[in-house]
């Protein structure tokens, strides 16, 4: 498990990833995959550049894998279970033209249904080596839902497609020390 880190990890994982893909289909350097935000991307002109932004809009917590009890280390050890997190990323495609957007969208999303679990080899910086594992899901959001996300960024609409990288781990820095209960008492 990995520490404070593992958000930004993920993140370049998932950026390494989509990056090599990219550049299998269109060519090395052809296109770019960003972790930037939409809002940042049209800020800094880029939105005609043949760009694919992958952006973490959206932390919550991992309903499955909340309140799991501490379990004992030894006799006077207990160690909590970690935070588990599910991340939410927006996939967008920019390009000078439709057609452009259109296919570097469509090699994002085949991308990441090829590769539905990030693990091993591709797990970058301090998840490298470890075993964890990230399951990738497309996760549709309601047209309207789409609508308030794009109105708070305060960017452009286009098109999106929504994705859930699950469970990710982030495990406690101290373990708290204290005896085991040997005796109680009941009045």
């Amino acid at each position: 498990m990995a520490g404070f880190a593992a958000i930004a990890d993920v993140g370049e994982t998932l950026k390494k990833l989509l990056q090599e893909g990219m550049d299998a289909a269109f060519g090395t350097g052809e296109v770019t995959v960003t972790l930037d935000s939409p809002k940042k991307i049209e800020d800094d002109s880029q939105s005609e550049d043949k760009l694919l932004s992958f952006f973490l809009y959206r932390v919550t917590e991992n309903a499955d894998l909340k309140n799991q009890p501490p379990f004992p280390v030894s006799s006077t050890e207990i160690k909590p279970r970690p935070l588990s997190i599910d991340l939410h990323y927006m996939m967008t495609a920019y390009g000078a033209d439709e057609d452009n957007r259109s296919r570097i969208f469509g090699r994002g999303m085949q991308i990441l249904f090829e590769t539905s679990i990030l693990q091993g080899a591709l797990l970058q910086k301090q998840l490298s080596g470890s075993s964890e594992e990230f399951r990738i899901t497309f996760n549709p959001l309601p047209q309207e839902t789409v609508a308030q996300i794009w109105q708070g960024l305060e960017a452009s609409m286009r098109v999106t497609g929504f994705y859930l990288v699950s469970p990710v781990l982030i495990e406690p820095e101290a373990i708290p020390s204290a005896a085991r209960i040997k005796h109680r008492e009941l009045r």
